[in-house]
């Protein structure tokens, strides 16, 4: 893999998992309570499924293609959730962020301060013009999460969830560079 150094924030770093991760990885995911508001993570979590998921997020990474990262305690190490900024392939200024947080590291601010250095990392570093999400409407934690990264609702509509049997209607979540603040 290309090397890929640690994005830092003031608790925690992101980085791409090791092997190692794996199996705190399929723990956290098969906890329900963590994969219900995702549009991906399958459940029941495939037992063993998590060394193949680090692959193939670590050989994309490699090619550019997308930044899935372990979000990591600095002091300690340990692993409590991940986040991603996908690339959009049909607009390359804009990308995408999703994440999930361990649920034993929940109402900590860490998915705040990853969110916040991930919109940092897109438009700093990769040059994004914009960054996008979105959200189930009953996930309230989630959206107030992207809103203090400063994504804002324009509208709802559905969104492709494998995970979820099919489409979900989710709100729609934009920033754009020029209203970011860095600072904020």
């Amino acid at each position: 893999m290309a090397s890929f150094a640690p994005l830092a924030s003031a608790r925690l770093f992101l980085r791409p998992y090791a092997p190692t991760d794996a199996a705190e990885l399929e723990r956290n995911v098969s906890d329900w309570r963590v994969a219900r508001y995702t549009t991906h993570i399958p459940h029941p979590y495939p037992a063993g499924a998590a060394p193949s998921f680090i692959a193939d997020v670590n050989g994309e990474l490699a090619a550019g293609g997308g930044y899935t990262l372990a979000i990591v305690e600095q002091m300690g190490a340990a692993m409590v959730g991940a986040i991603r900024l996908d690339l959009d392939e049909d607009d390359p200024a804009a990308g995408g962020i999703g994440y999930w947080i361990a649920r034993s590291r929940w109402g900590r601010g860490y998915a705040t301060e990853a969110a916040r250095r991930i919109v940092r990392f897109g438009f700093q570093d990769l040059g994004l013009a914009r960054i996008r999400s979105h959200v189930m409407p009953d996930n309230a934690a989630s959206r107030r999460v992207l809103e203090k990264a400063g994504l804002r609702v324009v509208g709802h509509g559905p969104v492709a969830a494998p995970a979820r049997g099919g489409a979900v209607v989710m709100a729609h979540l934009l920033l754009e560079r020029a209203a970011w603040r860095p600072d904020g």
